[in-house]
């Protein structure tokens, strides 16, 4: 099953639900969520309305969910290996950029803000924030605005690498 397998840290096929309203969507849901954390599994339940970005509405829902885990396990292993396996696949200065946004916070934040903590033109730094857009490392909420799209992530920034 696909539970089994995420839980040993492989992967699972993801699957998509379609049908009329009334044949079990949702009850079918419900018993997934419940098979996952009787294995351990944290789930969360949400809703997506259309008018909503994604990234908006699962940063919150990650984050909560992530905070019931146990405090020091948790973000060991997520410094371990969730985030680790993106923080290696940057460059220098995109390392620079996302540990200036950890210094602001969660965010989201203004690119003139993140600009001035490298004491550099917004001009100069639009390719780095565009490759981290492409890169799923940030998004942008609204324009001119820089969020993670990880949970978390700017304390892994925080802990892993030293601010001037």
């Amino acid at each position: 099953m696909a539970l089994d397998r995420i839980r040993a840290g492989r992967s699972a096929r993801s699957f998509i639900l379609y049908g009329l309203r009334g044949v079990g969507k949702t009850v079918l849901l419900n018993r997934v969520r419940l098979d996952a954390e009787a294995r351990g599994i944290i789930s969360v339940k949400m809703e997506a309305p259309e008018e909503r970005s994604l990234p908006a509405l699962l940063i919150p829902a990650l984050r909560a969910a992530l905070l019931r885990l146990s405090r020091g396990e948790a973000l060991a292993e997520l410094d371990a290996s969730f985030f680790r396996v993106r923080f290696d696949r940057l460059t220098p200065g995109q390392k620079r950029y996302l540990r200036a946004m950890a210094e602001l916070g969660a965010g989201p934040h203004r690119s003139g803000e993140i600009a001035d903590m490298l004491k550099k033109k917004v001009t100069m730094l639009a390719p780095v924030r565009s490759l981290l857009i492409a890169k799923g490392m940030l998004y942008s909420p609204a324009h001119g605005d820089t969020a993670f799209t990880v949970p978390l992530f700017e304390g892994f920034m925080r802990r892993i690498m030293r601010w001037p």
